[in-house]
């Protein structure tokens, strides 16, 4: 494990709305937005950056979700990461899944993503998929309020809430080469699938 860098910035808008967070300068300092992604996340992050005392070019580490969950919200997170680094070169990414925030600090069988409809994002054993809801499953799962606590015979545990521990906690961690950070995608977007269902009901 890493020495943990100076000055950190979290960001993660790979569910409804986005969270950002910031360690530098002795201080702690989270945001949480429920508003557009696209439309506020570079407003909000200059904002938390003003309250840190910092600017783009302190900062040493980013870490930020790559998803799966939100389509739009995993990849501007990913475009505005790779944005970041082109104005500091010095800057290191530490990608993290939606699962690895969501089942941090948590004893649980499977970690549960909303997906659409009826479907959910399941990581299980290592092994990441998209499956319906109505699929069988035993286990204790994490889950947030609206991801189904009805499954198999076990248990619904509430989802880590502590982005500030859980950025810290990944700052300290080996970063990846910017080629290979990218959005995670367990399935095509619904406007691809519409797209593949509209072309093949033409040929």
């Amino acid at each position: 494990m890493e020495k943990l860098a100076e000055n950190v910035l979290g960001v993660f808008c790979g569910g409804a709305g986005f969270r950002i967070a910031a360690i530098a300068n002795g201080q702690k300092q989270e945001i949480i937005e429920s508003g557009k992604t696209s439309d506020l996340l570079a407003v909000k992050i200059m904002q938390l950056l003003e309250k840190c005392d910092l600017k783009v070019d302190d900062i040493d580490r980013l870490v930020v979700g790559v998803g799966p969950g939100s389509f739009t919200g995993s990849r501007v997170a990913v475009s505005f990461a790779k944005g970041l680094c082109c104005g500091n070169k010095k800057i290191e990414i530490v990608p993290f899944t939606t699962f690895e925030f969501l089942g941090y600090g948590k004893k649980c069988d499977a970690v549960l993503v909303p997906a659409f409809s009826n479907f959910v994002f399941v990581e299980k054993g290592g092994k990441q998929s998209c499956i319906e809801f109505l699929q069988s499953f035993d286990g204790d799962i994490v889950a947030d309020e609206q991801t189904f606590y009805r499954w198999g015979k076990g248990k619904r545990i509430a989802p880590n809430e502590d982005f500030l521990g859980f950025v810290e906690h990944k700052a300290s961690q080996k970063g990846v080469e910017i080629n290979d950070f990218k959005p995670i995608y367990l399935r095509a977007s619904q406007a691809e699938i519409e797209r593949e269902k509209k072309n093949g009901h033409k040929n």
